[in-house]
């Protein structure tokens, strides 16, 4: 097993990212600290600062590590043979699951809610949710399965709204836990409005 330099760097800046991220979902953005983050990682300041320039540098990285889930998982549906109305559900219902049992995904909705997010212009779970959403909803309006194209913003906004309201709730209920089956539930109860939007213009 590789013990060097270079491994023990890696798990350092792993181990930091990861703490980063716990304080980000326990406490929030603004309340993480460089100080707390490495004490929380087991390291020093000065190892922080060799691996991060600074508290947005390493919450960059968590967001990072957050990757584009959404996104992934409306390809993963679409390879499946779901149709886009199906493959939305299933985005949803997937970044419920991965939003209720993974801390770096969690922190890096949290940080998506932060002003970094703005100033940094970082790509984020949200922006990322929205944009698959979209480009879902795009599809179903190209094969005639929902009306012309002013539905897509609507309801696009309406989708992750949803989401978002909905993790606000569970995050101050039960810790996440009922977050997959309510998204479920919402999306099955919104399905037919959409649906039926192709016969209303």
């Amino acid at each position: 097993m590789n013990s060097g330099p270079q491994e023990r760097s890696r798990l350092t800046h792993t181990r930091l990212v990861h703490a980063a991220a716990e304080i980000i979902d326990r406490e929030g953005y603004e309340s993480a600290t460089v100080e707390a983050i490495s004490r929380r990682a087991g390291v020093t300041k000065g190892a922080f600062y060799f691996h991060f320039d600074s508290k947005e540098s390493v919450a960059e990285a968590v967001v990072i590590a957050a990757g584009r889930p959404a996104s992934a998982i409306a390809l993963q549906a679409l390879r499946r043979g779901r149709s886009p109305v199906q493959a939305i559900g299933d985005v949803c219902k997937g970044v419920a699951t991965l939003v209720a049992g993974d801390v770096i995904t969690r922190a890096g909705l949290s940080i998506a809610r932060s002003p970094l997010a703005t100033e940094a212009r970082l790509s984020n779970l949200c922006t990322d949710l929205t944009f698959a959403v979209c480009r879902l909803l795009t599809r179903a309006w190209k094969s005639g399965v929902i009306a012309g194209h002013r539905s897509i913003s609507g309801y696009g906004r309406v989708t992750v709204a949803l989401f978002v309201g909905h993790e606000q709730a569970a995050r101050q209920s039960d810790g996440y836990g009922s977050l997959p089956q309510w998204i479920e539930e919402s999306w099955t109860l919104l399905v037919p409005a959409l649906l039926a939007s192709q016969h209303q213009q």
